[in-house]
């Protein structure tokens, strides 16, 4: 009965990939992820290629990205974003995989399309990922500094934050996200990994505090 139900579900992806459908799909990823295969991407994509439906090929990426298939996810967004160049989320979103992938060539020239008069949080989510990638941490200071009051109810905003307070290790990052009404969220239901690199991160953070109130900074 799961399987049919799962059947039925990405029949209709495939015929209107819509935030719904790919929803309802999304969900069952972990556990399901053998569903997922060629055969339905190839015919989803074929399908929302022919309508031009950039919004259906942005689900369909999301799907890749899902399930940690970024080279793909790359192609769909490519696709997409030559479709409509001026649509600021596609461009965000394209953007997006290739900073995931390090494709430093194309991130900052698909940075420079996106229109901070249409959407500005957009373009400094952008700017942060650009950042730490590169591993810009004073641009990067500044940035988060002074806008994260305008956008701190904004919840990549706040991610992107604990991601920079992890990498560099700044505690004033980690404060900020303290402070955000997403702290339970982000500080649970995270990977071993991720367990991890965040206890390390409190550990570095509470010594360099405790050397800073030794020396009355």
């Amino acid at each position: 009965m799961k399987s049919s139900i799962l059947e039925i579900r990405k029949i209709k992806f495939i015929e209107n990939p819509n935030c719904e459908n790919y929803t309802k799909l999304a969900r069952k990823i972990d556990k399901h992820k053998e569903i997922f295969d060629n055969k339905f991407f190839a015919e989803a994509t074929k399908i929302a290629l022919g309508k031009k439906d950039i919004r259906g090929l942005l689900y369909i990426s999301h799907l890749y990205i899902e399930l940690d298939r970024n080279i793909e996810a790359e192609f769909i967004l490519s696709k997409a974003h030559h479709i409509d160049e001026t649509n600021n989320e596609i461009t965000y979103f394209y953007f997006d995989i290739l900073c995931r992938r390090k494709q430093l060539g194309l991130v900052a020239s698909i940075g420079e399309k996106l229109d901070k008069s249409k959407n500005e949080i957009l373009l400094i989510k952008s700017a942060i990922k650009y950042y730490l990638l590169t591993r810009k941490e004073t641009e990067l200071d500044d940035l988060i500094k002074s806008t994260f009051e305008q956008y701190k109810t904004e919840k990549e905003f706040a991610w992107l934050i604990f991601i920079a307070a992890i990498q560099n290790n700044n505690y004033n990052f980690t404060y900020m996200i303290a402070n955000t009404q997403f702290k339970r969220e982000l500080f649970s239901d995270l990977s071993k990994q991720n367990e991890t690199r965040i206890k390390n991160h409190f550990y570095i953070m509470i010594r360099n505090i405790l050397k800073e109130k030794i020396h009355d900074h």
